[in-house]
């Protein structure tokens, strides 16, 4: 088994990014031969391993991502990131539950004053959104068993899938037009919970050394700012479309058939498979923003860390 790299990037990202390119490329040359079952199936690959390859750099210190991503499984909605966003919801709320005791206490207030009257703000801020954002969390979940239930419903629903299309195309659109270097006001740095799960990006990435982050980022804000932006847009679009194949199953349906009528032979008449090129290439484009942007911060952070 291979070792992870010397430097703090975890290799299994970039690795699977390419593999994700890889499985892309096969469903484009399937699904040009007609073989949409398998076309399909070869894109799911790629949707699931461009995901994998963000979620495996956030694996604990000397951890595999490698047996992390298998762990995991194709049901990645499912197994991670609802898991993980009760867990956020929940440390959340904890979180807001401690800040609006410290509020009701003057000496506490008095003592924020004296950094700027913004820190109460940011707090008082972070307090009304949690119950927004646990609320948020439970619909999804609530939406992800709904979809769960309809299945192979999905695969032949023109509706979801040109919802889920526009929803992605408008990420990647997003993605795509996103500045280089935006203007960041101090009011940007002040979305408290935005900047924070940002910087947790760059955390993973150097492996938690404060020190360098703060440095790199002081020196770079606002290129790091834009390629991290960049690679969550082009991950949002892709997590759309995990939804709509993690909901009809399709990692296994276009593999294997349900009975005699519902499989792989019959994709090709679904709704799915008019939209399979569509899908191809939206996936295609936000694959290859995470690529470009992914390589750009790993040379930025190397050549800093080269340099110190």
């Amino acid at each position: 088994m291979r070792e992870e790299s010397s430097s703090r990037l975890p290799w299994c990202v970039e690795y699977f990014l390419n593999v994700a390119y890889d499985d892309l490329r096969a469903s484009k040359i399937l699904y040009r031969e007609g073989l949409y079952a398998q076309s399909l199936f070869m894109l799911s690959q790629a949707v699931e391993k461009a995901l994998k390859s963000l979620a495996s750099s956030r694996t604990p210190p000397r951890r595999n991502c490698v047996e992390f991503t298998r762990e995991v499984g194709h049901k990645l909605i499912r197994n991670l990131f609802l898991p993980e966003a009760e867990e956020q919801a929940k440390r959340a709320a904890e979180v807001a539950r401690e800040l609006r005791e410290k509020l009701g206490n003057e000496e506490v207030v008095s003592r924020l004053r004296s950094f700027g009257g913004f820190l109460i703000n940011m707090f008082e801020g972070f307090i009304r959104y949690v119950p927004e954002y646990v609320k948020a969390v439970q619909f999804f979940k609530e939406l992800y068993a709904d979809l769960g239930r309809a299945v192979t419903a999905a695969l032949d629903d023109e509706e979801l899938i040109n919802t889920v299309l526009k929803e992605a195309s408008e990420l990647v659109k997003e993605a795509e037009d996103f500045p280089a270097r935006p203007e960041l006001t101090e009011e940007d740095l002040r979305e408290f919970y935005v900047f924070i799960n940002r910087l947790s990006h760059l955390f993973s990435i150097l492996g938690g050394d404060a020190e360098k982050i703060i440095e790199l980022f002081k020196r770079y804000m606002p290129e790091i700012e834009s390629l991290v932006i960049k690679m969550h847009l082009a991950s949002g679009a892709l997590f759309a479309i995990q939804l709509l194949f993690e909901s009809a199953n399709v990692s296994t349906i276009s593999r294997y058939p349900e009975d005699a009528n519902v499989g792989p032979k019959q994709i090709g008449s679904y709704a799915i498979a008019k939209s399979l090129e569509d899908l191809i290439n939206v996936t295609e484009s936000a694959i290859k923003i995470m690529q470009r942007s992914y390589k750009q911060l790993k040379e930025l952070i190397e050549h800093n860390l080269r340099n110190q």
